[in-house]
């Protein structure tokens, strides 16, 4: 019991110095030793600001760090979907987050000219393994021209260490209209098993995680860094602490009150001894005369 007792303290202290972190990693991002990004084939990638609007023009103060990196499958070298168009985000962690600027309404207008390709049609892969969770939107006539802040994938079962996303566009002939990629930035999700505060690694700045919001098509402005990490509390875990350390106080409880039982046995009842039992002794008188064998011829000498 008391082994049980010093393993289910081991496991709370554990949960308590474990804590989940998030790395926001812009589009911009020049890379570091944990984390990069790689746009496939260069030529088919624009990156897009205020100053730059690369091929269409969404909104910048909306864009993470007001950047964005653009393509279509039109401008691969061959315009024919044979050569593919994609980008690599290398990291380490146990889940992430694919956010996207998604054009939303076809009508030529300034922010996306005449003949420009508005269709998303996008898959995904994990370490080369298929995710089966492409996504898809075509754009119609009417509503917002562009959808910010839009998760386009995401996964937090991924076991801890590095990894590598592949996100393809769908392009070519067999895919009625261009496909518009206009990619944002990424949360990546790791479990940090540290109990001090983790400091700023290279390219990275800590400040709080911001609250993304719940609606795809919210135009709320994120103010971030180029990538960084930030203290994520979860209810979950307050919760699971609790859990635990309740049931190690009952156990605690349990074990004492055995001991106790232990040490203190209950009396038995009291027993009488032998000696102090009155005996009744009744001399046994022996008579020749009953008993013939006794009889002895006596002889004078």
């Amino acid at each position: 019991m008391l082994w049980t007792f010093f393993f289910l303290l081991f496991l709370h202290f554990r949960c308590i110095s474990s804590k989940l972190v998030t790395t926001i990693i812009d589009d911009a991002f020049a890379g570091d030793t944990q984390s990069s990004i790689t746009y496939s084939p260069l030529a088919a990638w624009l990156q897009g600001s205020a100053s730059n609007h690369g091929r269409i023009t969404p909104d910048a103060t909306q864009a993470q760090d007001g950047t964005w990196h653009d393509a279509t499958d039109d401008t691969t070298p061959d315009h024919d979907g044979t050569t593919p168009t994609f980008m690599e985000i290398t990291f380490e962690g146990t889940g992430i987050d694919v956010r996207c600027i998604i054009a939303n309404n076809e009508t030529p207008s300034a922010s996306i000219p005449a003949f420009t390709g508005t269709k998303a049609n996008y898959s995904f892969f994990i370490d080369s393994v298929p995710q089966n969770q492409d996504y898809v939107h075509e754009a119609g006539t009417t509503g917002d021209v562009f959808l910010y802040n839009t998760s386009v994938f995401s996964t937090n079962t991924l076991s801890t260490g590095p990894h590598t996303l592949k996100l393809l566009l769908n392009g070519g002939p067999e895919v009625n209209g261009s496909v518009l990629l206009l990619f944002d930035y990424a949360i990546v999700t790791s479990d940090d098993e540290t109990s001090d505060e983790p400091g700023p690694s290279a390219g990275q700045s800590a400040s709080p995680t911001p609250s993304m919001p719940a609606n795809p098509s919210s135009s709320s402005s994120i103010s971030l860094s180029s990538a960084h990490k930030s203290n994520l509390e979860v209810g979950a875990i307050v919760g699971g602490l609790v859990g635990g350390l309740t049931l190690v106080l009952l156990l605690l409880c349990f074990w004492l009150c055995r001991k106790r039982k232990r040490a203190h046995p209950p009396p038995y009842p009291p027993t009488t001894s032998v000696s102090s039992l009155p005996i009744s002794y009744k001399p046994t008188v022996f008579d020749p005369e009953e008993n013939a064998t006794y009889r002895t011829a006596f002889v004078p000498p």
